[in-house]
């Protein structure tokens, strides 16, 4: 079985700056590696320390309609 190669520069490009401790990309994504959620989008920043909050609130939106409660374990197998 031949198994297809996926290509997603955008991601490897991330990942390459992570591992390489850019400071502001460390900032913006390396807590959480997805856009995030502004609460007012017309508001955002677009500073990596404005990345980093949005990121927190993206992940708080998501566990909070999954019911998350504190304690369990969770498996994010997704991005974002």
């Amino acid at each position: 079985m031949k198994v297809q190669q996926i290509n997603l520069p955008y991601i490897d490009q991330l990942l390459a700056l992570l591992d390489t401790g850019h400071p502001e990309v460390d900032l913006a994504f390396g807590r959480h590696v997805h856009w995030g959620y502004w609460f007012n989008p017309e508001q955002a920043l677009n500073t990596p320390e404005d990345f980093s909050k949005a990121a927190e609130h993206l992940t708080r939106e998501v566990y909070s309609a999954a019911n998350v409660k504190n304690g369990q374990d969770v498996l994010d197998v997704g991005c974002g």
